[in-house]
């Protein structure tokens, strides 16, 4: 940086005299950012990963590979920023689990369908099942897990079977348990010809 004639101070001053000879600043690890926050005279210091305004803030913007967020809307309820506040809510484009399960349910009565750790995804239910009952065993359920199950009929081609077009809903309950880190079982209604078909996802 090179000073010069014109050079004009005004609030959070820099310089306080156009600099006579030239101005080198310390190298810094790419990313960084200038800080001086001391509001005195100090040689230059670097912040090399910047923090967006406080704890509890509200307002603010992220600049992820190459594309700036916009009005990005933070309030951290904690310094790592792992709990928002519950006084300002969230708003995402997306919602994305770790995993998604695509999972065809065996044969048999219960159809046990295998998902891994999946939070979310789509199964099907074999008719060997009907009126009995349907498996899913994924390790993202907990003790306290709300699990959202529904029919469906357009998950054939992911799952390679022709879902039912049918009901295949029974009569009474449609979740049956749910078992902490193995899973949870649907009641089934009658499945004739297609197996039933499913959506499913795990919130906690």
């Amino acid at each position: 940086m090179t000073g010069g004639n014109g050079l004009v101070a005004g609030d959070g001053v820099v310089f306080t005299a156009p600099p006579a000879a030239t101005l080198t600043l310390a190298n810094a690890p790419a990313g960084s950012v200038l800080n001086n926050a001391t509001a005195a005279a100090a040689a230059p210091a670097y912040t090399q990963t910047p923090t967006l305004g406080a704890v509890g803030g509200s307002s603010g913007s992220i600049t992820y590979l190459g594309s700036t967020s916009g009005s990005a809307t933070f309030g951290c309820a904690n310094a790592t920023c792992t709990q928002l506040s519950s006084a300002i809510g969230a708003q995402f484009k997306n919602y994305l689990t770790a995993a998604n399960c695509s999972g065809v349910g065996t044969a048999a009565n219960p159809s046990v369908v295998t998902c891994a750790t999946a939070a979310a995804g789509a199964f099907s239910c074999a008719t060997n099942a009907s009126g009995g009952t349907c498996q899913v065993n994924t390790g993202a359920v907990t003790a306290n897990s709300e699990i959202i199950v529904q029919q469906v009929v357009d998950e054939g081609t992911r799952l390679s079977v022709t879902c039912n077009t049918a009901s295949v809903l029974p009569a009474g309950p449609l979740l049956a348990t749910k078992t902490a880190a193995s899973g949870f079982t649907i009641n089934l209604g009658t499945v004739t010809t297609n197996p039933g078909c499913f959506d499913y996802y795990i919130i906690n």
